[in-house]
């Protein structure tokens, strides 16, 4: 079984070394596509795939952002994949808590899809002011200074994982046709979507630039001042980076389907007139 990461990156700099590093110690290959990135993430990316035979960058898209612009990562490279393998979509901001492959490696057979479930780390005013300003480019983070408080409020799942069929077809949206029947398995996964109050503030002028360009999902990011992001404490869980969260899990369950659903498609999928 291999582990195939799908990257889209714009302006990551800060934590990229981090996140693939980390990684690399779960996926067999990390196919990084960069979307128009002006703070040297492509040149980053170039620099880490010398040293680490995991890393493939794909080339540069300057079209304007979507999710669909993964699926341009897949059919460059899903030929590489075999009955058995997964496919990942993995953000660069996006850290495991715990090991996606084994996770996958018992995931039941007619299981096609996994959803990770995020704990969504930002930044208290305390942190704020221990990682400066917003002058300048952001400071690199890593395990040792990265943001250490998470949000009570967050803990929902995202579909992050699905298998590798040889007929499945991904041409439009988000994710593939057909994509299959969600397992009730998720993977533990650390959200650094705000890192340091110039990485927030460089997010919030990348996102207002796709916004303007048409993508509408981005309603989250419509401040305009980095310290309208910050949190206070009392909202937060603090991770003391001991492997143990806080948080009622349970109430995260968004993966589950409605059982009706999972009978047609297990029929569907079974009978192979959907992948």
């Amino acid at each position: 079984m291999k582990i195939h990461g799908m990257l889209l990156v714009k302006n990551e700099a800060d934590i990229l070394e981090w996140s693939i590093a980390d990684a690399s110690q779960h996926l067999d290959f990390i196919y990084v596509l960069d979307n128009g990135s002006d703070d040297g993430t492509w040149e980053l990316v170039q620099a880490i795939a010398a040293t680490n035979s995991k890393v493939v960058p794909m080339g540069r898209e300057l079209a304007p952002f979507s999710d669909a612009l993964r699926s341009r990562i897949f059919n460059a490279f899903r030929d590489r994949a075999e009955e058995g393998d997964w496919w990942c979509r993995f953000d660069a901001d996006e850290i495991y808590a715990e090991n996606p492959r084994a996770k996958l490696a018992a995931v039941a057979p007619h299981h096609h899809v996994v959803f990770g479930q995020f704990l969504l780390y930002e930044l208290t005013h305390a942190e704020a002011a221990r990682l400066g300003g917003s002058d300048g480019p952001p400071p690199a983070i890593s395990s040792a200074n990265c943001p250490r408080f998470y949000l009570k409020a967050y803990l929902h799942a995202e579909a992050r994982f699905f298998r590798h069929r040889p007929k499945l077809v991904w041409d439009l949206g988000s994710w593939p046709r057909h994509m299959g029947i969600n397992s009730p398995a998720h993977v533990l996964i650390k959200h650094f979507r705000y890192r340091s109050p110039a990485q927030i503030q460089l997010r919030l002028n990348t996102r207002h630039a796709a916004t303007a360009a048409g993508w509408p999902n981005f309603a989250h990011d419509q401040e305009t001042s980095w310290a309208e992001k910050l949190r206070p404490i009392e909202e937060m869980y603090f991770d003391a980076h001991d492997g143990r969260y806080s948080g009622d899990f349970a109430a995260a369950a968004t993966s589950q389907e409605p059982r009706l659903h999972v009978i047609v498609k297990r029929i569907l999928h079974g009978a192979g007139i959907w992948p």
